[in-house]
């Protein structure tokens, strides 16, 4: 039996289209506040959907959840088994709003991905 929803141990997403998902980040800065985005790409690095924010009110993990919506945008195509897509992570302080964001790295891959399965059930 295939598990979906998950991360692996390189730091790629498997999931169903249209499955709502959730990300906890650990050893973040805990100095200052700062703000956490997480972005879906397309192949050609466009984004799709909005970026997902969150803050870590100076906390070290955060958890990032992907609504069902956004995962839905994520389309497998009819020839295929599964889709690949891209995601960022970046921070940025919110005490210091000039100071450049920071992308971050999960896993052992420069380019996260997200394999999407096409979803089992419709919905309404």
């Amino acid at each position: 039996m295939a598990v979906y929803n998950k991360i692996d141990e390189k730091g790629n997403i498997i999931l169903r289209q249209g499955d709502s998902f959730e990300l906890t980040l650990n050893g973040l800065p805990t100095d200052q506040n700062y703000r956490v985005f997480f972005a879906v790409q397309d192949a050609e690095r466009m984004p799709i959907g909005n970026e997902v924010e969150v803050e870590t009110k100076g906390a070290s993990s955060v958890t990032v959840f992907l609504t069902a919506g956004l995962t839905d945008l994520l389309e497998v195509g009819e020839d295929v088994p599964s889709q690949i897509y891209y995601y960022g992570v970046k921070i940025c302080s919110t005490e210091s709003p000039n100071q450049r964001e920071t992308t971050l790295v999960l896993g052992e891959a420069d380019n996260n991905t997200i394999t999407v399965f096409p979803r089992k059930v419709k919905g309404v």
